[in-house]
């Protein structure tokens, strides 16, 4: 397995030199270096068997918030990858969206964790209009 080094210098950054050159530009666009331009609540999700997103930079962001006492919270699913293919985290996950978007946005009303069905997991927009 190569070190992801190559994701800078590949992919979307984009980027002509190492890191020893580049330093400036590589701590710029870094999220975790520029978690205190975070202002709004964050929910952060990712499978532990993720091999196209490594789900320990989904942990660094979640410490870095946390340590910056911001509003975060962060989902960890077990033997999933980078989609979740298992009924029950694809319920959890629906279940703590819901309950993320509503605590935040006050603008759904959810069923309890227990009424959600497989595959038919669905909120109701309320009559009132958002806050």
């Amino acid at each position: 397995m190569r070190p992801n080094i190559w994701r800078f210098t590949d992919q979307s950054f984009r980027l002509t030199g190492n890191f020893y050159e580049l330093k400036n530009i590589f701590y710029e666009n870094n999220p975790v270096f520029n978690a205190d331009k975070i202002e709004p609540p964050l929910l952060l999700w990712a499978g532990k068997e993720d091999y196209h997103v490594n789900w320990n930079q989904s942990v660094a962001m979640y410490l870095a918030l946390a340590g910056l006492k911001k509003e975060v919270k962060l989902l960890l699913f077990l033997k999933d990858g980078h989609g979740l293919l298992r009924k029950s985290n694809q319920l959890e996950y629906t279940f703590q969206v819901m309950n993320w978007w509503n605590h935040y946005l006050k603008i759904m009303s959810c069923p309890k964790k227990d009424s959600l069905k497989i595959g038919r997991a669905s909120c109701r927009e309320r009559v009132s209009s958002p806050v």
